[in-house]
Order: structure tokens, then C-alpha cells, then sequence
């Protein structure tokens, strides 16, 4: 499955790559059943203990996407960044169209499904410590038959990254001075709108 990404949009440097996943977790992850595509939704986070570009998550256990991975270990996971209208108002030429800037990884998974009590705990642990560390400690106080139960109930997965694309199109293909004002523009939006700035600026597109 290949992704549509003119050269002006191309992205390579993978410490962007996993900078986009660490700020937008929640991922699209798609596998191919008996012709028809399965796809599940979860936050994803990275191991950075693991030597190689690894990420860790869990599904429901009821959920067949598990059992079809354990079968087909070969998925897709989509990442999407921020995304926002671009205004043709806000090019110089009057002669200009709309569009929508947005950002977007592809990252091909080759998946290990987790089972163990212990090992799902872990990936538990590293999803609180991302996204709720204050929480660390109420979920270790709590009796350990409700945190087996709990465990009990999900299957962990992890995740080798075997490749990915990135298309970060962010107005490369418009002249400095209207990079500047749609900068400008979206610096003024909402809260996609000013992330999609602040990369633009992090990444030396502002104009």
C-alpha cells in the first residue's frame, strides 16, 4: 500500500517521524482479512528501550483484529498529525485555489501479539507513563485481582517498524512569501491550525 507523496512533501528524517507519533498517538491500524481490510483504532507508543524503531499497544480481547494479527502479522498503522483548511485568500495571486495542509505517517508493522500477564502489564505502564504518570500510582495501589481481571481482558501487541512514509504537506510548494502568511493565517486558527504553524516553523517552512 503505497502513499501518494509529490516530492515537495516527501518527509525523511525518522526523529520527526517518531516526534509525530509521540505528540499524535492514536493510530489507524489496518490488516487484510479474507480480502477485506480490518482495521482497529488505538494510541500507539514507542519503546525507547527497544534497539530498533518499536511500538507497543493493546486491543479489547474480544476484538478479532488480535486473532488475525497473531495469524498475519503484517499491518499498517496510520498516523495522523495536525490538519487545516488553507484559504486561496491568503495566497499573493488572486489566481489560486483551496487546499488542506496536513500531515500524515505510514508506518509498516510487522506484529507479535502479547499475552502474558506480566508483559501486558509493562505495556500498560508505558501507555500511563505517556499519557497519564500521575495515574501510575492509584493503578498500582489497587488489589491485584481487579488488575488481573483488568489485564485479563486485553491482548497486547508490539510492534517491529519495518519502514514507513511521511507526507508533511505544509505549503512547500508556494513561494516564501506566502508560506509566511499562511503561517500567519494559521497561527490565528485553532489549536490543529496553530500545531500545523509550529511545525511549519520547526521545519524551516514558514517563509
Amino acid at each position: 500500500m503505497s502513499l501518494y507523496r509529490p516530492p515537495a512533501f516527501r518527509h525523511e528524517d525518522p526523529a520527526r517521524v517518531r516526534e509525530l507519533l509521540a505528540r499524535h498517538p492514536m493510530a489507524t491500524l489496518i490488516s487484510s482479512g479474507n480480502g477485506e481490510p480490518v482495521l482497529s483504532h488505538l494510541p500507539l507508543v514507542i519503546d525507547p528501550a527497544a534497539p530498533l524503531f518499536t511500538v507497543d499497544g493493546h486491543l479489547a480481547r474480544p476484538n478479532p483484529h488480535g486473532q488475525l494479527l497473531a495469524a498475519s502479522p503484517s499491518a499498517l498503522a496510520i498516523i495522523h498529525g495536525p490538519d487545516a483548511y488553507v484559504s486561496p485568500s491568503w495566497y499573493e495571486s488572486r489566481e489560486s485555489v483551496p487546499t488542506w495542509n496536513y500531515m500524515v505517517v505510514h508506518l509498516k508493522l510487522q506484529v507479535t501479539m502479547i499475552d502474558t500477564p506480566e508483559q501486558k502489564e509493562a505495556i500498560l505502564k508505558r501507555l500511563i507513563d505517556a499519557f497519564d504518570p500521575a495515574y501510575a500510582a492509584q493503578w498500582d495501589g489497587l488489589d491485584r485481582a481487579y488488575r488481573d481481571r483488568m489485564l485479563g481482558g486485553i491482548v497486547g501487541l508490539r510492534a517491529e517498524v519495518t519502514g514507513w512514509d511521511a507526507k508533511f504537506k505544509l505549503s512547500q510548494n508556494r513561494p516564501p512569501a506566502d508560506r509566511a502568511r499562511v503561517t500567519d493565517a494559521l497561527s490565528a486558527g485553532d489549536a490543529r491550525a496553530r500545531d500545523l504553524a509550529q511545525w511549519m516553523r520547526t521545519l524551516g517552512i514558514a517563509g
